[in-house]
């Protein structure tokens, strides 16, 4: 809706580009751009010109909806998990094995030791390699995720029995 104006300013005035700083070509969730920069084919045409852009407090995507950078190593759909309030029940509706407050996932980790996860409150199953399925507790899962031995934790994709 701006740039409709400065579209029309564009096409009015000739051949126009519209270049925006390489910082703001990162999409960071939540952020709205606050200047747009304009240059032109046709000199002394708004060439140089930057155009401050007002902050509607609109954010292009739902921080709710979106992993939080504070747990990088937690799949998407299970940060959603440790933000919901009935996560057991959301964990059922997605299919999830769930044994009391714990959520049954897939581990990768970086070496062999798992000693650690018994802080967790974790329960091991199955394991191939530095992989292993287990049950976490939900409220624990970005927490687990942080540690220095793991790389990933995500959903797991077969029930353990």
């Amino acid at each position: 809706m701006i740039l409709l104006p400065l579209f029309v300013l564009a096409s009015a005035c000739g051949t126009q580009t519209t270049s925006v700083p390489p910082a703001a070509t990162q999409q960071v969730p939540g952020a709205v751009p606050t200047q747009l920069s304009i240059s032109s084919q046709t000199p002394g045409l708004l060439s140089g010109t930057t155009i401050a852009v007002p902050n509607t407090g609109i954010a292009t995507a739902d921080p709710g909806q979106t992993k939080q950078s504070a747990c990088p190593r937690l799949e998407s759909a299970l940060y959603q998990l440790t933000r919901a309030s009935q996560p057991i029940d959301q964990a059922k509706q997605q299919g999830l094995a769930v044994k009391g407050d714990k959520v049954q996932v897939l581990i990768v980790l970086s070496g062999e030791d798992t000693a650690f996860l018994h802080d967790f409150g974790v329960e091991v199953g199955s394991r191939s390699g530095t992989s292993l399925q287990a049950f976490v507790p939900i409220d624990r899962l970005c927490e687990l995720a942080n540690t220095e031995p793991v790389i990933a934790i995500r959903r797991s994709a077969t029930a353990m029995p």
